[in-house]
């Protein structure tokens, strides 16, 4: 049987994706598997997250345990130890270690070099990969639903029998008010922002998350001279990573929830998490144990909060090691939480837990705590409103006053109203009923298929998603082992569909 996949997107979802599809058929089969890549950027592999960019942007990984393959654990680093004749010239003066925070352009020449490594893999049993260099900008399932169109930015159209939608991070629209060639969407590419902002410009930074302190590291980096506002609507920022290794959670972790829980409260949640913590304590008794407030207080002094927070980054930090391992159950909790708590989660607690579960590196800390000292940054908690005057002038308002501006540069993370995005695609898609908005974001998806729910809440046969654009459903999407993780689950369903004709059985 010969069967024809697309994936629309060349990033870590589509290379764990196909990585998973290949060592789920068979060597000796001879059924012909056509899967057809559509990436729009000139970069396979790389996706939005990992472009060529910036060195100043830091992975917050760090290189020993960061992997776009499911059953290699220490695959980057190896890589990084094995082609180092390809790395070292343009990282000179890098040192690595297991324990490195490396530049993410690097970790990007690692998943190009990957993608390059799946195509050949592929091509030994069987499965040809193709590339087509464009952007998909609209899908049609067949009134039969056993083949779906795609339309291309060309204007081509491709007849597929499944297609996989993996297109990664979305971007704020540029169509988005305020509409001016001083506002920027997004901050990435970073070192194409630092060409088109003004050395000396007053530049204000909506967001105070990874992407943001990219966006800060990257102009003061390239010689911006000129003053830089961080606006936290949160009144938060990223804590800082400890030294602490991994860690096995035995209380949050699917066999211990599912065996005692039907359905989860986030106070079911706190319990499970002070026993983990417990826990964790009792088999390291030497560590100190430290005092977590959840939601953290706002920030007024972001210096005095740095500081504290390098002091304790010496060390290891057990919380942040509790942390890091939900994310293996991440998708099952949000599953079984009560609508009630995720309503409030979403709305009171969202950007409290990303600020303590996505943290920094302290190299990227030290940096923003020497522009606080020298006066470069500042920072400003609480809500925002971006005015823009009748002589095109920008001026952003919040609780401190209101200031003029250069520029204005949103880093704010994928949106999670579609119509909000920079995806012609996901749009076209809502608006003809093709897919169907989560109500926590992104577009909704069967939780054990990724097959798209239509507006009419009909699974397809035929499309799936996985990635950013399920955020909604499954809650946290970005971190990338959960990436590989659920793009290895959607390929055990696709290869059942096309291969074996069999249900597929989803891995936790």
């Amino acid at each position: 049987m010969n069967s024809t996949l697309a994936i629309i997107g060349g990033g870590a979802s589509s290379i764990a994706f196909i990585d998973a599809f290949i060592e789920k058929h068979q060597s000796n089969s001879s059924d012909l598997i056509k899967i057809t890549v559509f990436e729009k950027s000139k970069d396979l592999g790389p996706g939005n997250a990992y472009q060529g960019d910036a060195q100043s942007n830091l992975l917050n990984t760090k290189a020993g345990y960061i992997t776009v393959f499911k059953d290699k654990p220490g695959d980057f680093f190896e890589w990084l130890n094995l082609y180092r004749y390809r790395w070292q010239p343009l990282y000179p003066n890098l040192e690595i270690s297991e324990h490195t925070y490396a530049p993410r352009p690097l970790f990007g020449m690692y998943m190009a070099n990957a993608f390059d490594r799946i195509v050949k893999k592929a091509f030994m049993k069987n499965i040809i990969v193709k590339v087509i260099r464009s952007e998909v900008i609209q899908l049609k399932e067949k009134t039969d639903q056993l083949s779906v169109t795609l339309k291309t930015a060309t204007q081509k159209n491709y007849e597929f029998d499944s297609v996989v939608i993996a297109c990664g991070t979305l971007s704020k629209s540029p169509f988005s008010p305020p509409i001016s060639s001083k506002v920027h969407h997004t901050p990435y590419p970073i070192s194409t922002l630092c060409n088109k902002v003004e050395k000396d410009d007053n530049v204000a930074i909506i967001g105070a998350r990874l992407s943001a302190i990219d966006a800060v590291v990257g102009l003061i980096e390239s010689g911006h001279t000129g003053k830089i506002t961080l606006y936290s609507r949160s009144h938060l920022f990223p804590f800082v990573r400890g030294t602490q290794g991994r860690y096995k959670n035995t209380f949050l972790s699917a066999k211990y929830i599912r065996e005692r829980y039907t359905s989860l409260t986030l106070a079911d949640l706190a319990e499970l998490f002070n026993k983990e913590i417990n826990l964790y304590h009792q088999k390291n008794p030497g560590e100190s144990k430290e005092s977590i407030v959840f939601p953290p207080p706002p920030i007024k002094d972001l210096g005095e909060f740095l500081s504290k927070e390098m002091s304790k980054a010496d060390m290891n930090r057990g919380w942040q090691a509790v942390l890091y391992d939900t994310n293996a159950i991440l998708a099952l909790v949000w599953e079984m939480l009560v609508i009630e708590d995720k309503e409030l989660f979403i709305s009171s607690m969202m950007s409290a837990a990303m600020s303590m579960r996505v943290s920094i590196p302290r190299e990227n800390a030290l940096k923003i705590k020497s522009y606080l000292d020298n006066g470069q940054l500042e920072y400003i908690g609480g809500e925002t409103q971006i005015n823009t005057c009748i002589d095109n002038t920008l001026s952003v308002t919040s609780l401190s006053g209101t200031s003029s501006v250069d520029s204005i540069i949103y880093a704010v993370g994928s949106p999670r109203d579609i119509y909000l995005s920079d995806s012609e695609l996901l749009r076209h898609m809502v608006d003809s009923g093709l897919a169907k908005p989560h109500k926590f974001g992104g577009i909704d998806v069967c939780t054990e298929t990724y097959a798209l729910l239509n507006k009419d809440e009909v699974i397809s046969p035929s499309v799936y998603a996985i990635g950013e654009v399920t955020h909604g459903c499954f809650l946290f999407t970005s971190a990338l082992d959960i990436i590989v993780r659920h793009a290895n689950n959607c390929a055990q369903t696709i290869h059942s569909k096309l291969i074996e004709q069999t249900a597929p059985l989803l891995e936790v």
